[in-house]
């Protein structure tokens, strides 16, 4: 592993896993190994064969590995990981998930990027690379809050260019270890979906920017079947399984009433989240399951927020 080049910094990497495709995985520490200073994947409670495959494989890279008991859920296993990589002198946290392939030099692009960033005087949060889909090929935008939706903004055909941007997703974004001490840890009450979502929105309300890295190009895998919608719509679903869907629903209901949470954020997220819902519990084939995933999670939320915490 390679010490990063500027001002003594110390990139460490943060992969979480979970019963991974091996194969796919070999790619992420292959090459998140040669860009970074280390790194530390942290296994949340794969069954006996994929934890085994987990342990040699790491074992056999040179890479750090926490093994979890059970699923503690993603918030939960990226702070333990944080924690082991700062205890080993890490300046910064790149987050990685199983499936999330950093292409060839990422790093050094996203390290590009905040060279010209600091000289800019801007706030740094966080950066994020680009996700490209593995299957479909395209990349995803980058967004910035507006009361009338989500603004979406592409990389063109240059990749040197750094996008403003109000979300980022977990997986490719590059966190800076005073940042992180600045806005907190991930929260473990909302276990996996919304776990970015929720960290972004503190960072801003906190005062710092989010940037997208052109350059920086990360290969994932974002849900388990993608459906294409055609005209009018022009645009494909990520659909996740219903227990997967039971989380999204429940966190964004309970984000909905958080503080650090702007309208033209929530507004807009309600509305997109309602035709989840009705996409959701109409089209895919478990669409009974959606419809009972949907029902506990406004349960869940419902009492939550009836606790004097609101948590």
């Amino acid at each position: 592993m390679n010490p990063s080049p500027e001002r003594g910094e110390q990139i460490w990497g943060v992969c979480v896993t979970f019963d991974p495709a091996i194969p796919v995985f070999t790619e992420v520490v292959s090459s998140a190994k040669a860009q970074l200073a280390g790194m530390v994947v942290v296994d949340n409670g794969s069954g006996s064969a994929g934890r085994e495959a987990v342990r040699d494989l790491c074992g056999q890279a040179g890479v750090r590995t926490v093994f979890l008991e059970a699923n503690r859920g993603l918030a939960c296993a990226l702070n333990i990981g944080a924690a082991e990589a700062l205890s080993q002198g890490a300046s910064d946290i790149l987050f990685l998930d199983h499936d999330s392939v950093p292409q060839a030099g990422m790093v050094a692009a996203m390290l590009s990027a905040r060279q010209m960033l600091v000289a800019q005087r801007r706030p740094i949060g966080a950066l994020g690379a680009t996700a490209v889909d593995s299957r479909t090929g395209r990349a995803s935008p980058f967004v910035r809050f507006s009361i009338l939706g989500l603004r979406r903004f592409l990389c063109g055909n240059s990749r040197e260019s750094v996008i403003a941007t109000d979300m980022l997703n977990t997986s490719g974004s590059l966190i800076a270890a005073d940042v992180l001490a600045t806005v907190g840890q991930m929260d473990e009450s909302l276990f996996i979906d919304h776990v970015d979502t929720d960290w972004c929105l503190r960072a801003r309300a906190a005062g710092f920017s989010l940037f997208g890295v052109c350059g920086a190009r990360l290969s994932h895998r974002l849900g388990d079947e993608v459906i294409e919608l055609g005209f009018p719509v022009g645009r494909s679903i990520h659909v996740h399984p219903p227990g997967r869907f039971h989380f999204y629903v429940r966190n964004s209901l309970l984000l909905y009433f958080r503080p650090h949470a702007p309208l033209k954020w929530a507004l807009p997220d309600a509305a997109r989240l309602l035709l989840f819902i009705v996409f959701y519990c109409v089209f895919p084939r478990r669409r009974v399951e959606y419809v009972g995933a949907t029902m506990q999670a406004m349960r869940d939320a419902f009492a939550r927020l009836m606790r004097p915490s609101g948590n």
